[in-house]
């Protein structure tokens, strides 16, 4: 189970990916130019609930992950809405192949076949359209074209309109992070004598003097009356009525008056209650006037960009712990230089006497071709995060060590 289902379990009303899983694991293997191992090539039809569902780090997100990387997702077409005799849903044609095309690999193409359709005369059930010969022919020389940007001329409510058809998008485009971003809690807090008197207005408040006794009225009927004796109402405001004091201690333009209940042993710990908060409140508000005042704002404004600085905390993070430790205690002198402009390597210069060496760490193995070889020719080794997902789709043509960082050990010194 674990060696057919290894990369992730959707949820447990959806089985789509589990079976595409299964589908891949029957792949003949590929290599080129051996006739015994010719590869395969799978087309199969999902709702929208395989390419949608599931957050980052979830089930379905790492399914999706896992074929991406593996570099097996050829095409995706979607297809036209009520199409089917049971459900008028939207459908997509997942294609999913080992033996991509040279110009094909790395990369993944979109066809927006929603309107490829026209109208049946009769229709059958939920299925009022079908998709004509002629159009399975256009959709397939879509694919066959292999065009960013490819245009055709489709029907857009009884109009004929030009729409862009066709995208291919690298498969790193498709790779996103979850990052939770914790902020302060603020909110305004003012206890004044409008706001208490608006209390009666609320059904909230105004519930706590009614009963949720249903079968003995004669305890309801106490227990209302218990809630609405001005006595217990009283207690209920008097830490509202305290901390609007405090409040108009620190501000002067706040005029309070309020009237206190007879003094019991509850009420004197509601009070007591009332004048820690109150105290612990005016201190919070003191601490952010002044945080303010020396910073100009509460919360510093979250960097906008395209994931960027995210790759780079990320690859630093991996290069110190998996890159720069081990060269160190094998000896080495270290030098960790800045990531590039995309954050999607960084190199580390390793040094001991006249023994001078480079090493690069890229954020994915799922890197182009073209950044492996750039690399190649100034270090001795190209590692990168994460699994080695069909390495030899990315790196072919290198002739230096590339592997995960995870677990590389550099030579000794000496």
């Amino acid at each position: 189970m674990n060696l057919l289902f290894g990369a992730g379990l959707p949820a447990i009303n959806d089985g789509s990916l589990l079976f595409l899983q299964h589908m891949i694991a029957k792949m003949h293997p590929y290599k080129k130019g051996d006739e015994n191992a010719v590869g395969s090539k799978i087309a199969i039809v999902f709702n929208g609930s395989p390419l949608f569902s599931g957050d980052a780090g979830s089930g379905p997100s790492n399914i999706r992950r896992w074929i991406i990387e593996n570099d097996w997702l050829d095409a995706i077409v979607a297809l036209p809405d009520q199409l089917f005799y049971n459900t008028g849903i939207f459908t997509y044609i997942w294609l999913v192949t080992n033996r991509k095309a040279p110009e094909r690999r790395g990369k993944v193409q979109l066809i927006d076949g929603t309107h490829f359709c026209r109208r049946m005369k009769k229709s059958l059930n939920n299925k009022r359209h079908e998709i004509t010969e002629n159009q399975i022919r256009d959709l397939t020389r879509l694919y066959g074209n292999y065009q960013d940007g490819e245009t055709a001329e489709v029907p857009i409510t009884d109009i004929i309109e030009t729409r862009v058809v066709s995208r291919i998008f690298e498969n790193r485009e498709f790779g996103f992070l979850k990052v939770t971003v914790e902020r302060p809690l603020r909110m305004i807090f003012e206890a004044t004598p409008e706001l208490i008197e608006r209390l009666s207005e609320q059904t909230a408040f105004a519930n706590l003097a009614t009963s949720k006794k249903r079968k003995n009225e004669v305890a309801a009927a106490k227990e209302i009356a218990e809630g609405q004796q001005p006595a217990n109402f009283a207690r209920l405001v008097v830490a509202l009525a305290t901390l609007a004091a405090i409040e108009s201690w620190y501000d002067a333009s706040h005029s309070v008056s309020f009237f206190l209940p007879e003094m019991n042993e509850d009420s004197t710990l509601l009070w007591q209650q009332a004048l820690l908060r109150g105290d612990v409140q005016m201190k919070l508000k003191l601490a952010e006037q002044d945080h303010f005042r020396k910073y100009g704002r509460l919360v510093p404004p979250l960097p906008a960009d395209d994931g960027v600085l995210l790759r780079k905390a990320f690859l630093s993070q991996q290069c110190m712990s998996d890159l720069v430790r081990p060269l160190r205690d094998a000896g080495w002198t270290v030098k960790v230089n800045e990531p590039d402009n995309e954050a999607l390597y960084m190199i580390v210069d390793a040094s001991h006497s006249e023994t001078r060496f480079s090493v690069a760490l890229l954020y994915s193995c799922a890197t182009e071709n073209d950044i492996y070889k750039t690399l190649a020719k100034k270090c001795a080794a190209i590692l990168y995060c994460g699994a080695p997902y069909n390495q030899d789709s990315f790196a072919f043509g290198i002739s230096v060590h590339v592997g995960p960082v995870l677990g590389w050990q550099p030579p000794k010194v000496g």
